[in-house]
């Protein structure tokens, strides 16, 4: 069967899991796109429905057999439902509904190298960033309470998956979690304009946890006084700042330099 009509209650699920309280409400985020839902599948997340365009169906046949051989639920729906649902301009004929992870912080020891974001509300920079974690070599990400809701549509897009293979946590007590983190022996790390040249850097970090605060206020004094490490990115130009995902990206390669020419 095929829905026709924008305001059947699945179809208005599905648009209402663009915003936060309809996430919360639902237990649930969207993922839209063939990539996307096709790592989605790939690598097992928790999904409970697939929707796809009746055009593309043909097309997009092998993760349609694919969610039915999971027993996930399918969903055919015409073009202009398809385009209410979605939260993109241009839909690509599928998208998925995935419940809510938990992002509750781990018990017990963490992994070795850790981005840690505090403050930043911009998704795009939060997906970049976990994006670029993952890429970097880094083991996990925590975010603090003060970030952007991390299954919103445009940190899913800018992350490209990369939630779904590297674990990011949410710590509701930020300063306590570096804390703890610093007393089992990782050195805390974050970008300051006051700080070493971080292309002057030649020791192997084994333990690490680097922090990036917005691009307006910076990380805050609380962490700025856990700091063990700080660093800055030399600029020639007039810029008094760098995008906080360029920064963070900068950051990350140059301080995992030696563990990435291990590779």
């Amino acid at each position: 069967m095929v829905i026709t009509s924008s305001k059947n209650d699945y179809v208005r699920m599905l648009a209402s899991l663009a915003n936060k309280k309809g996430r919360l409400q639902n237990g649930l985020y969207l993922v839209e796109g063939v990539k996307m839902v096709k790592e989605a599948l790939l690598y097992d997340q928790p999904i409970k429905s697939i929707a796809f365009t009746d055009t593309k169906l043909d097309e997009l046949i092998e993760i349609q057999n694919d969610a039915i051989d999971k027993g996930i639920d399918v969903f055919v729906l015409k073009e202009h439902v398809m385009a209410a649902a979605s939260d993109v301009k241009t839909s690509q004929g599928v998208v998925a509904a995935i419940s809510l992870p938990s992002f509750d912080m781990p018990d017990g020891l963490f992994p070795d190298i850790i981005l840690a974001m505090e403050g930043i509300q911009d998704p795009g920079n939060v997906g970049t960033m976990i994006r670029t974690a993952e890429a970097a070599g880094v083991d996990a990400t925590i975010l603090s309470s003060g970030c952007c809701d991390v299954v919103s549509p445009k940190v899913i897009r800018s992350c490209m998956g990369s939630m779904f293979r590297m674990p990011v946590y949410k710590s509701q007590d930020f300063f306590s979690t570096l804390n703890d983190l610093k007393e089992n022996g990782y050195e805390i790390a974050l970008g300051d304009v006051m700080g070493e040249n971080v292309f002057d850097k030649r020791e192997s970090i084994k333990k690490m946890v680097l922090v990036i605060g917005s691009e307006g206020r910076g990380v805050s004094k609380e962490t700025m006084d856990i700091a063990t490490k700080k660093y800055r990115v030399p600029m020639v130009g007039n810029n008094e700042s760098l995008n906080a995902s360029v920064a963070g990206g900068i950051l990350l390669y140059q301080l995992l330099r030696d563990r990435l020419m291990d590779k």
